[in-house]
C-alpha cells in the first residue's frame, strides 16, 4: 500500500501520526530548519510503500526526499522512521544483533536497503554490493545493467564523474575519542560527513562547508556549524556529527572545514584537532 509521508520545518521536534482508515499513514515533523543536511524545504512530501520486504519508492524525487527526511531525523534517532514504515531495514538488523549480512556502513542508507541490499526506485531494483562497491539492476531475478559507486547510477550523467570518494580514516587516541571526515559514494547515495565519538567524555565538532552538486546545486555556511552533544548508540558512546550533505546526486565540487573538540575533566571544551579538505586535496588552512 502506498504510503506518503509529510515533513515540515520548524523550531521544535514534535512528531504526530495520523492514522487513517484506509490504512495510509500521514507523518508530520516539526524540526529544526538543519542547513547541516544540505537542504533547506520544508514541508517536504514523499511517497513510499513496502513490497515484498523492500522499500518501494514510486519516483526518485520520493526517494531523495526520503534522503532528506533521514538526514533531518538522524540526530535524534531512527525510532520514528522504523515505526511508521514497519520495514526491516539492514540498519535494524545490525542493531538487534545480526552478522551474517554485509552492511553498508552509512545509518541513513541503511535505514533504506533490506537485508539483500535492495530498494526499488522509480520502477526498476537496485541491489548494493556493499564489498564489492557495485549496483546492480536486478530485473526478474537476474542482473540487468551493473556500476560502480562512483556513478551516479540513478541520472542518465552516470558516467560523468565528479568529486572522487574520500576518508581521512579514523584519527585520534582510541581509548578516549576517534574522529573522521568522509565523502562516501554508493551509487545512488552520496554523503558528507564529520563525526568524532568517545566512550568516556563529550565530544563536539564545527563545520564549515561549501558544495556544488551534479544537477548544479549550490550551498555554503557563514559561520561555523556547531554539532549537539548525543550520548547512546552502539556501546553507549558520546557522539558528535555534522553531515552537510546527503542526497541521489554526486557532488561536483566542495570544501569542508573541520574542529574537532572533546570536553575535559573541568568541564572545559578542549581542541583536539582540524581537518579541511576540498574536492580533490587536503587544505592546510581553511578558506572559508
Amino acid at each position: 500500500m502506498k504510503r506518503k509521508l509529510l515533513v515540515y520545518s520548524g523550531l521544535t521536534v514534535l512528531i504526530t501520526i495520523f492514522l487513517f482508515s484506509l490504512g495510509c499513514v500521514k507523518q508530520v515533523i516539526n524540526t529544526e530548519d538543519t542547513s547541516t543536511q544540505g537542504n533547506h524545504e520544508s514541508n517536504v512530501t514523499f511517497d513510499y510503500s513496502v513490497k515484498n520486504g523492500m522499500l518501494v519508492f514510486p519516483t526518485i524525487e520520493d526517494y531523495d526526499k526520503a534522503i532528506v527526511f533521514l538526514a533531518k531525523i538522524e540526530k535524534y534517532g531512527f525510532e520514528k522512521w522504523d515505526e511508521i514504515t514497519n520495514f526491516t531495514s539492514q540498519r535494524k538488523l545490525k542493531e538487534s544483533g545480526v552478522k551474517n549480512i554485509n552492511f553498508v556502513d552509512d545509518n541513513i542508507l541503511a535505514s533504506l536497503l533490506n537485508k539483500n541490499g535492495e530498494i526499488e526506485i522509480a520502477g526498476k531494483i537496485y541491489k548494493i554490493d556493499y564489498v564489492n562497491r557495485k549496483v546492480y539492476i536486478i530485473n526478474n531475478s537476474k542482473t540487468t545493467e551493473q556500476y560502480s559507486f562512483d556513478d551516479d547510477v540513478l541520472f542518465s550523467s552516470a558516467k560523468v564523474k565528479g568529486c572522487p570518494r574520500y576518508s581521512s580514516g579514523v584519527r585520534g587516541l582510541p581509548n578516549y575519542y576517534g574522529y573522521f571526515v568522509a565523502y562516501k559514494k554508493y551509487g545512488i547515495y552520496f554523503t558528507l560527513i564529520a563525526k568524532i565519538k568517545s566512550p568516556t567524555r563529550p565530544v563536539q565538532v564545527m563545520v564549515k562547508y561549501d558544495w556544488t552538486n551534479k544537477s548544479g546545486i549550490h550551498t555554503k555556511t557563514t559561520n561555523w556549524i556547531i554539532s549537539e552533544d548525543l550520548y547512546g548508540g552502539a556501546n553507549s558512546q558520546y557522539i558528535a556529527f555534522v553531515r552537510p550533505y546527503a542526497r541521489t546526486r554526486g557532488l561536483r565540487d566542495y570544501k569542508i572545514c573541520t574542529k574537532f573538540y572533546y570536553k575535559n575533566n573541568h568541564y572545559m571544551w578542549k581542541f583536539i584537532d582540524e581537518i579541511h579538505r576540498s574536492c580533490n586535496r587536503n587544505l592546510r588552512y581553511c578558506p572559508l
